[in-house]
């Protein structure tokens, strides 16, 4: 069954190191979809600093995942933002100019923050056009 109604971290960045200590490069933007809690915090593996996506996205309802997945999930991932109404939502990430070029950089978990415990699936696009469908194993 296809839904349109999670991401959980949506990431614009040139380079994401899980090893090498990073820091977020002029004019690149992380977000961590569903945080509420605090507007921005400084990942302590990769000294990234993230971002609510509160002024990013104009709808959904936030969740945390269940504190059963927590401790083997980054941080990033431990807030989600769902959309279970309508077909399509939107994240306003950047103005649109002609000729720019951007990286874009998803990553998802869904760690049962409805506790259903069923895997979702859905599709991204970037603007109009279909980018690629998400289905976890």
């Amino acid at each position: 069954m296809k839904g349109y109604f999670l991401l959980v971290i949506f990431q614009l960045s040139l380079i994401l190191s899980i090893i090498v200590r990073a820091q977020n490069p002029s004019g690149f933007v992380s977000i961590d979809c569903g945080l509420v809690d605090e507007p921005s915090y400084t990942d302590e593996t990769t000294d990234i600093s993230y971002s609510s996506d509160v002024n990013f996205t104009d709808g959904g309802v936030s969740y945390s995942v269940s504190s059963t997945y927590k401790p083997s999930l980054a941080r990033q991932f431990w807030n989600v933002r769902s959309f279970p109404d309508g077909t399509r939502h939107c994240y306003t990430l950047v103005s649109q100019g002609s000729g720019n070029k951007y990286l874009v950089r998803a990553r998802f978990a869904y760690g049962s923050y409805d506790g259903k415990e069923s895997l979702p699936e859905f599709d991204i696009y970037i603007g109009e056009k279909w980018w690629g469908s998400v289905v976890f194993e």
